[in-house]
């Protein structure tokens, strides 16, 4: 039976720091060896991310079973369906009206539990789907508007740094660029709250049909003493939706097996975004947290970076880990440098 880290009286209180396997994605495609890897970079624990295919498990269970590193949770759908193309954690929406989608959300989620029950882990993580949008989706718009903004700004500061050395754009230039920049931002904030009404009110329904299923898998995740993990997700309509993702946490937490999970490139995308503010999202769910993805994300929005090749202040967001209760995954793009793995994780042991 899994469990080792369910119980949040019961956790560790030293933190555990894991590496997503999702990093190896097309550099190992052994599950033993990409076990081992991780291991030689320095970590105990790792996440299977949503990369892991059905031929890696016994490799995986081999090594967990040798104790080269210990499982501490899963990305659903792990492993991925052998019918669908990895890595797949959108495969199929737990926020869908069809019965048909949500008894294969449940069948391949439950998979997913008989295999973190297998390795001993204790947490699966998972995304809730997005909003869908018949006719008109506004989210093409709402980006596009977002990169003009963020093209303006840097217009500015170039119209700036010009004037400031006595070349390059003149006085003239700067002022017309802040213009530009002026102009672009109204036309994204009436277009952001625009975008952010409706999808409060598409959100509500849509919540209440995570929850159906999750007060579904809660049963079977309370008998084998694994936490659900509920992410925040990076793009605009995903689910649960940002500004009413604290009001949703709390309704999960009267389940006896689910809990929020921060990613925080993700939550630093919408502050940037201006979908949220990034220190009141961490404080509205203080209490409903089981678990971090931890990556680094730039000011342009490029997020599963090394920790420190970012923007994100971590001196504000560590503020809230609690290892007593949670679980801290490095959730690294595989096109990071292995030095900057490693350093990755003395960054966040040094947070502590």
């Amino acid at each position: 039976m899994g469990g080792e880290w369910v119980s949040f009286e019961n956790m560790a209180q030293d933190p555990v720091i894991t590496l997503s396997t999702s990093y190896f994605h097309r550099r190992i495609s052994d599950g033993y060896e990409m076990m081992c890897k991780a291991a030689e970079y320095g970590f105990k624990y790792v996440e299977l991310g949503h990369s892991t295919t059905v031929g890696m498990v016994d490799g995986i269970m081999r090594a967990a079973g040798e104790g080269v590193v210990k499982v501490a949770s899963l990305h659903n759908f792990c492993p991925v369906p052998p019918f669908a193309q990895a890595p797949a954690p959108n495969l199929f929406s737990p926020a869908t009206s069809s019965r048909r989608e949500s008894d294969l959300w449940m069948r391949h989620t439950l998979n997913t539990l008989a295999l973190a029950e297998s390795v001993g882990a204790g947490r699966m993580v998972m995304h809730s789907g997005a909003l869908s949008y018949f006719f008109f989706n506004p989210v093409g718009g709402l980006l596009s508007r977002f990169e003009r903004l963020r093209e303006a700004r840097e217009a500015v500061e170039a119209a700036r740094a010009g004037n400031a050395e006595g070349e390059g754009a003149l006085e003239g230039g700067a002022a017309d660029a802040e213009k530009k920049l002026v102009d672009a931002g109204a036309a994204y904030a009436s277009s952001l709250r625009k975008f952010v009404a409706g999808a409060e009110r598409k959100a509500a329904a849509a919540h209440g049909r995570i929850m159906e299923n999750l007060k579904l898998a809660n049963e079977k995740f309370s008998e084998k003493g694994v936490l659900i993990g509920v992410e925040n997700r990076d793009g605009f309509a995903e689910l649960p939706f940002d500004t009413m993702f604290a009001d949703f946490a709390r309704e999960c937490s009267s389940l006896s097996n689910v809990r929020a999970w921060i990613d925080i490139g993700h939550a630093q995308i919408k502050s940037l975004r201006g979908v949220i503010d990034l220190e009141a999202f961490l404080d509205s769910l203080r209490g409903l947290v089981c678990g971090w993805h931890l990556h680094d994300c730039t000011d342009s929005c490029r997020d599963h970076r090394g920790i420190g090749k970012g923007s994100i202040d971590f001196s504000l967001v560590k503020k809230y880990f609690d290892p007593a209760s949670q679980i801290f995954t490095l959730e690294i793009n595989p096109r990071v440098d292995e030095a900057d793995v490693a350093d990755s994780l003395k960054r966040v042991e040094d947070m502590f």
